[in-house]
């Protein structure tokens, strides 16, 4: 039966049949070779097991093109998926005039899966162009922040230093407290650059401290006020996690604070049963979130957010309307329960 089981579909279905049919030939013989009276037994058996032969012949041989032709519209899915898999990733399984309406749905579905990969594989490549042009756009802001700003004050503090050490007292004093100055304001735009790779208060004092941080600042140089609810979420989460957060906290309220005409933005992050969600909220403008994926202003980012969260298991949702503002929502599944360190991190963010 095992052995049977493993045949190809159409040799399991052509051998049932025919099995069927000779058992239903050889019981019809039987039972006229039972109710025949008078007639000679040897030739009465000779012609009816040689009906019989014939019979489960023709019918073996018509059940055999019969079920090749019911079976012949799944030869192109076949056909199309080993074209796919050797590379040719248009290819797609053209609808069979003898199909019926089951493969009919079967072509379509498998047609429209295709398509979904293709989609996804050009939504990858579309994503890698954009990701290298972030990355050429933040390495232009590093050199021109370490060569327009740190390397030009560390290069006047060089100079102020060697007229320094030939000017008499009290002006070589004055030069010094000058240079003094200069090497505080390198060090400032050096903590700025390290800032923006990363935040220090992420691993030292959390993901709360770290996006409270950044609101804070943000807060300061745009005037914007922002309201921060955070709970302290870091041990239900890994470091890989907790970076992805902040990253997309991050970019929701640079976007927000950019584009939004807000007059206010909230910030919440709360730890749910099985996972953690934030929310960004703001009263601007607002826009359309389908048309937004079309474009090259929102799309980065919209797109950046939910790549990020869907690598860690989790989706982003926005829900915004132009003149209604924007609600952007993010779930990332949470790694366990609440632990001490939460009591912890919350101790060393509120001190």
């Amino acid at each position: 039966m095992r052995r049977f089981l493993r045949f190809p579909l159409y040799h399991k279905i052509v051998v049932a049949n025919s099995i069927f049919v000779g058992l239903v030939a050889v019981l019809a013989a039987w039972l006229t070779l039972r109710t025949a009276d008078g007639v000679d037994t040897l030739l009465m058996l000779g012609v009816v097991g040689a009906s019989v032969l014939l019979a489960v012949i023709i019918t073996a041989t018509a059940n055999a093109v019969l079920v090749r032709l019911a079976l012949s519209p799944l030869a192109p899915i076949e056909t199309t998926a080993k074209r796919v898999e050797r590379g040719e990733l248009d290819a797609r399984c053209a609808h069979s005039p003898l199909a019926d309406d089951n493969l009919r749905r079967l072509t379509t579905v498998f047609n429209g899966m295709l398509d979904g990969l293709a989609q996804g594989r050009r939504r990858q490549r579309e994503l890698a162009v954009m990701v290298l042009e972030a990355e050429e756009r933040e390495r232009m802001w590093l050199s021109r922040e370490l060569y327009d700003d740190t390397a030009q004050v560390l290069a006047t503090t060089l100079l102020h230093l060697r007229a320094a050490a030939r000017l008499p007292q009290p002006a070589g004093s004055q030069a010094l407290e000058t240079v003094r100055n200069e090497i505080v304001v390198a060090m400032e735009g050096v903590r700025k650059v390290a800032r923006r790779l990363r935040p220090p208060e992420l691993d030292e004092l959390g993901l709360a401290a770290a996006v409270d941080a950044h609101a804070r600042l943000l807060s300061e140089v745009s005037g914007l006020p922002i309201d921060c609810r955070t709970e302290a979420v870091a041990s239900r989460l890994n470091t890989d996690a907790r970076l992805t957060l902040y990253r997309i906290v991050q970019e929701a309220l640079n976007n927000a604070v950019r584009h939004a005409d807000a007059s206010h933005i909230d910030v919440s992050i709360r730890a749910g049963r099985d996972s953690i969600v934030a929310e960004i909220s703001d009263d601007g403008k607002g826009f359309d979130p389908t048309a937004s994926s079309s474009s090259t202003g929102h799309s980065f980012g919209l797109v950046g957010m939910r790549e990020r969260a869907a690598y860690l298991g989790g989706g982003v949702q926005v829900r915004s309307r132009p003149g209604s503002g924007t609600t952007l929502t993010v779930e990332i599944p949470a790694a366990g329960g609440r632990t001490t360190s939460d009591a912890a991190e919350t101790a060393a963010w509120t001190a």
